[in-house]
């Protein structure tokens, strides 16, 4: 009994620093993650400044991201820049894999920005649900931060969000949709 005990304690702590190396080797440069002179906003989103070679896309005003769920949900982000510029990375269940710089116009970014406006975005909640107990987390999380100015404000949502949200969510995917993607990624 003596022996599977020290034997058991070994194969714990063998476990143990193998799982800890990788997690180490996951923290290391991947494609996944944000390049070196990556720029990351007070929201937490960070920019893929090296996507396509180019350092300066404009100002950041819009970030849609859309995350997994259990089923086949679209899990993607996309980053909109005053000038038009989309910075686009698509990773599963959606037409477009892979990271995209996409050219819309400022007068479409100005709509969303317009529609944010509207919905009154700013004043929105941080969180929906308001109330985590009530949060159903089999659904997928999408996250929008939209920017005037100096002002930023992100909002989270899996479900109990208003109506209006989630038409803006809808709008902006309507703009990504009708975006021309090349036929090579970047």
């Amino acid at each position: 009994m003596k022996y599977l005990f020290a034997i058991f304690t070994l194969v714990a702590v063998v476990l143990l620093v193998s799982s800890c190396h990788r997690k180490a080797a996951a923290g290391k440069h991947t494609t996944d993650q944000p390049k070196a002179g990556a720029v990351e906003d007070s929201t937490g989103f960070a920019e893929q400044v090296p996507i396509d070679g180019v350092k300066d896309h404009g100002t950041l005003v819009l970030v849609i991201k859309r995350g997994p769920c259990y089923g086949k949900c679209p899990w993607y982000e996309a980053a909109f820049y005053d000038n038009g510029t989309v910075l686009y990375y698509g990773k599963k269940f959606v037409a477009h894999t892979g990271k995209y710089r996409l050219e819309s116009t400022p007068e479409v970014v100005r709509s969303l920005l317009r529609k944010a406006r509207e919905i009154g975005f700013m004043n929105m909640a941080s969180e929906y649900p308001t109330d985590p107990n009530r949060k159903i987390t089999d659904l997928p999380t999408t996250t929008i931060m939209v920017k005037f100015g100096r002002t930023a404000k992100t909002v989270k949502m899996t479900n109990e969000m208003p109506v209006e949200l989630v038409e803006f969510g809808h709008d902006i995917d309507s703009v990504l949709e009708r975006l021309p993607f090349p036929e090579q990624k970047n």
